[in-house]
């Protein structure tokens, strides 16, 4: 027993307000739940710690960026406190008439007109949309002189100029990839891996990259200083594997418009193996305790049209760590929407991985600043995970011949271990999932920016058009029914 008094209480109502809507057990252990489960509550607003919000947004990582911040649906407004009548407050936010600014970016009516006139510019010519950070470098190529560093990608918008005063070039690698060569078929440690079937399957893996064809434009180029990986060629999918993080770092693949709109089969249940060209050392293990995480296929074998293709895939050299909530988003949108968008675009090309966030600002974490590993390992466990489509603008030409321009459409998945942000994540995935999918639409430059990786160097295309593609806004990319 322990002394009480009525002059010690915390009072929920004063912590969160009105509570007829709960219930609440009192006392000395406190329960509290809602009294109708099922109510769905139409709010206009939705809550995020600032490590949370879109990467689109581009705002999370600065002092002045208050831990919880508020998205609000256009038109309506959020407010501290309401209207009292009964005690005269007429509310906290006192100007709500007329009009405002600030919402979501990819709202239209955020969107603004820019008109230019002047003997350095194209006459007559209506271009894209572009972000208004692209400003600043055409301001300064007006002018003739050198940008500061800047957020803006230079020369992105050197197609609005007659004669552009800044010539682009792509970044130059700062790693090359080194050789995962296949030199037995018999694995030197098994990895404590399971998998019915021979090592004969493993002189699959002996492919060059001649054979290979899913690199349709060019091989991701590697930023990051001093980071060791490998290029490993499958047939139906090529892969670069990080020996630093355990994890690939990259996957590549085609997917051709399909005959059916039927989802993917099953994965083939019990499977995974070692892959023969990587060192034990530089491989996950299939009996390592992975804590509240599960592996998770970051290329889907049960993509592939054969089993032996299927075997292909299960490999460590395919696994990430994943929560199991987000597996769910996952395995939909490859079984599901990857097939739906392939069929919508005439066939695509998926270039997926993870991405190191942990700092939160938009950027590639150096390997001192990854924060979370699987329990027990070096596995680095990713804070996003990031998909750039490509398709031919033209959807009348196959992604695999397309000869014009190219469009693409990415993500950043945030890799969480729930899925609270979308208040229907008890209900089947196919009412929620694609929604969420694309409220974390980013550009192809957001998911350079947090890989450290260069994507279409060998496409044949010109930089400027390239840069074009890169930084196109999501507000500009609009999703097909």
């Amino acid at each position: 027993m322990e002394e009480t008094s009525c002059d010690r209480k915390e009072v929920m109502q004063d912590l969160v307000g009105d509570v007829r809507s709960y219930w609440v057990n009192e006392g000395p252990f406190g329960r509290i739940r809602a009294r109708n489960k099922d109510t769905i509550t139409e709010q206009k607003i939705k809550p995020y710690l600032k490590k949370h919000l879109p990467k689109r947004l581009h705002y999370a990582n600065s002092r002045r960026i208050e831990d919880v911040n508020v998205l609000v649906e256009p038109k309506w407004l959020f407010e501290r406190w309401g209207c009292l009548q009964d005690r005269g407050y007429p509310g906290s936010l006192t100007f709500c008439s007329g009009g405002n600014h600030g919402y979501d970016n990819d709202a239209a009516s955020m969107h603004a007109m820019f008109l230019s006139y002047g003997p350095k510019f194209q006459n007559g010519t209506e271009i894209e949309p572009f972000s208004n950070v692209e400003l600043y470098n055409l301001m300064c190529d007006l002018l003739q002189i050198s940008p500061s560093d800047n957020n803006g990608t230079h020369g992105s918008m050197n197609h609005v100029l007659r004669t552009p005063y800044y010539t682009p070039a792509p970044p130059t690698e700062r790693s090359a990839p080194g050789q995962c060569q296949l030199v037995s078929l018999d694995p030197e440690d098994e990895l404590g891996c399971v998998c019915a079937v021979g090592n004969e399957i493993n002189r699959r893996l002996n492919l060059t990259e001649e054979q290979s064809k899913h690199l349709l434009f060019g091989r991701p180029r590697q930023l990051q200083p001093g980071h060791s990986y490998c290029l490993l060629h499958q047939e139906a999918f090529v892969s670069g594997y990080s020996s630093e993080h355990l994890v690939p770092v990259w996957s590549s693949y085609t997917i051709s418009r399909p005959l059916t709109s039927d989802p993917l089969p099953p994965v083939i249940p019990d499977c995974l193996r070692a892959d023969v060209r990587l060192p034990a050392s530089e491989s996950p293990r299939c009996d390592q305790a992975v804590g509240n995480l599960t592996p998770a296929f970051l290329y889907p074998p049960n993509l592939n049209s054969s089993a032996d293709q299927q075997f292909d895939a299960l490999l460590m050299s395919n696994v990430v760590p994943m929560f199991p909530a987000f597996k769910k988003i996952w395995t939909y949108l490859h079984n599901n929407l990857l097939l739906k968008y392939a069929s919508l675009y005439n066939g695509i090309n998926v270039v997926s991985g993870p991405a190191f966030d942990f700092n939160y600002d938009g950027q590639w974490d150096e390997s001192e600043q990854i924060q979370e590993s699987v329990p027990g390992t070096n596995v680095s466990v990713p804070t996003h995970f990031f998909l750039v489509l490509s398709s031919c603008r033209n959807s009348s030409e196959p992604v695999t011949s397309c000869g014009g321009e190219l469009q693409t459409v990415s993500f950043l998945l945030p890799h969480r271990a729930e899925n609270s942000e979308s208040c229907r994540n008890s209900e089947d995935e196919s009412t929620w999932v694609e929604d969420l999918v694309w409220f974390h639409q980013s550009r192809v430059r957001d998911v350079e920016w947090i890989t450290g990786l260069d994507f279409f160097q060998d496409s044949g295309r010109p930089i400027a058009e390239l840069l074009r593609l890169k930084t196109r806004p999501t507000a500009a990319i609009h999703r097909k029914a």
